[in-house]
């Protein structure tokens, strides 16, 4: 939630701008020291990946924060395609549900390109990861989403890559040099 109001602020307040400024933050995996370093971005240079943003979770809580996230979720989009970013919406395990759309036979025009061997990260998986959220009672695992949450407002230019390599490849024919991930459920 917090992620969301922060991207939304930083989307409004830098909208009037030609570049953004990011703080970056790199760990020296030798001393596990963090730097910290201001880099001006051109905002045609970011992408926005908004993950799993489904429709229906089959936990009830997870369900009930996509629904209140959503309205600040278009508004951080919005101004995000208003700064010249390219938006994806990437909603794992139903994108096959919107063939046909053009946000989605665009990305089949964009040229493949390898993907280069990437460096094996390991993030620690929460220890709530996977599980509900809604206390005492325990909702029934069911994989019931089957697309987008309704609200959710779809950019004529926005594009809805399914995988590393259509990802890669905007990325590569958009001179993406950075990306901003927005949404739930990101363990993937």
């Amino acid at each position: 939630m917090r992620t969301a109001l922060f991207l939304t602020a930083l989307f409004f307040a830098h909208a009037a701008s030609v570049g953004m400024e990011f703080t970056l933050q790199t760990r020296d995996p030798a001393t596990g020291k963090i730097t910290l370093t201001r880099e001006k971005v051109d905002p045609a240079r970011v992408g926005v990946i908004a993950v799993d943003v489904w429709n229906f979770h089959w936990c009830k809580t997870a369900t009930m924060r996509v629904d209140a996230f959503v309205p600040r979720m278009n508004q951080a989009l919005e101004a995000a395609r208003a700064l010249g970013m390219t938006v994806m919406l990437c909603p794992s395990d139903v994108v096959d549900n919107y063939a046909g759309y053009p946000q989605r036979e665009a990305v089949f025009a964009v040229p493949q390109v390898p993907v280069p061997a990437l460096v094996d990260v390991t993030c620690p998986t929460p220890p709530d990861a996977g599980g509900c959220a809604c206390g005492r009672e325990r909702c029934a695992v069911n994989y019931g989403w089957d697309g987008m949450h309704p609200d959710l407002k779809i950019g004529e230019a926005d594009l809805m890559p399914d995988t590393q390599a259509e990802v890669y490849a905007i990325c590569r024919q958009r001179g993406l040099t950075h990306l901003i991930y927005v949404g739930f459920h990101t363990q993937v």
